[in-house]
């Protein structure tokens, strides 16, 4: 699926929680819940890590537009907008995003 076909895609926010600008070039559709869990963790480590993963990415977003940035990085305006849903959208969707490698995760 291309980004352009995403963003046009009104229904995408509803079922992921996920504003449709941080979908990325590449989206893994997966209902196991063990690599849901590992690109979370993995997500989290790569931001906690400034070290680690090189330059590639700059950011974690989670359902609900939670933004975390790497260690080190400024925060930007609107980052502060995300929040822990109470409950997990039907398709919650995790996206690491960077400068050259970009990966979007939906739960189907």
């Amino acid at each position: 699926m291309r980004p352009a076909s995403i963003t046009r895609c009104t229904g995408c926010a509803i079922y992921t929680a996920t504003a449709p600008e941080h979908f990325q070039n590449f989206v893994l559709f997966t209902n196991y819940q063990f690599y849901i869990d590992e690109f979370v963790r993995l997500g989290h480590a790569l931001m906690s890590d400034p070290n680690q993963g090189g330059d590639e990415y700059t950011r974690f977003v989670e359902p609900s537009n939670l933004f975390t940035r790497r260690a080190g990085e400024a925060s930007e305006p609107g980052d502060a907008l995300g929040a822990v849903s109470p409950r997990l959208p039907q398709m919650p969707a995790t996206t690491l995003c960077g400068t050259i490698a970009r990966v979007s995760r939906w739960s189907i």
